[in-house]
């Protein structure tokens, strides 16, 4: 993306998260998470790729996700807080490559049958089997887990954690490894779930 597709990209991760959903950003954050003239930003703009989606009939931008590598200490953004669950930091460690992908969104008028995020899911885990990268991911919305669910992508339970003390609910993380064939299988429940609701 070029910088005009990344500040459109903020502007609409701010307008779901913040003015939608109400995320409050704790200060002093590891990631130096925040607002700035309607967009939401933080440290990690050039360290990512980005994916977005767009609709069709006026190229509006309706979703987003981004890629994120392993920064100069090895580290995943969720590896940056210190609520991360050891044991998940560990497991996160041990992966020879891994990516976490993060900042998902899709408008709200384009969230009715999942197609927009699924594609943009589909292109995230085709970029990891191309760089034989691991993929990473937290989430706690209940038609995400739901989904997840469907696609037999299974949630480490025993190690969800809270990003900050303030956050009403925890996130489940997923670990997709790619050593053991996860990737692959994942990516391919993805694809089948399109075409069906491709039919529709």
């Amino acid at each position: 993306q070029n910088s005009g597709e990344i500040n459109s990209t903020q502007r609409l991760l701010h307008n779901v998260y913040i003015r939608e959903h109400g995320w409050e950003i704790a200060p002093n954050n590891p990631i130096g998470l925040r607002i700035e003239d309607n967009k939401l930003r933080d440290d990690y703009t050039n360290h990512v790729a980005w994916i977005g989606a767009f609709d069709s009939n006026s190229n509006e931008q309706i979703g987003c996700l981004r890629i994120f590598p392993r920064t100069q200490c090895r580290k995943l953004e969720a590896q940056l807080y210190r609520s991360c669950d050891s044991r998940l930091q560990e497991i996160l460690d041990s992966k020879r490559q891994i990516v976490e992908v993060n900042r998902a969104v899709v408008k709200k008028e384009f969230r009715g049958n999942s197609v927009a995020f699924l594609r943009m899911l589909l292109l995230s885990f085709e970029w990891a089997i191309r760089t034989n990268s691991s993929v990473f991911f937290t989430t706690r919305v209940p038609s995400v887990l739901r989904l997840f669910s469907e696609l037999g992508i299974k949630g480490e339970k025993a190690m969800r954690f809270k990003y900050e003390k303030h956050d009403v609910e925890p996130v489940t993380p997923f670990i997709c490894d790619f050593d053991i064939g996860d990737v692959h299988g994942a990516s391919h429940m993805i694809y089948t779930k399109l075409k069906v609701k491709s039919r529709k």
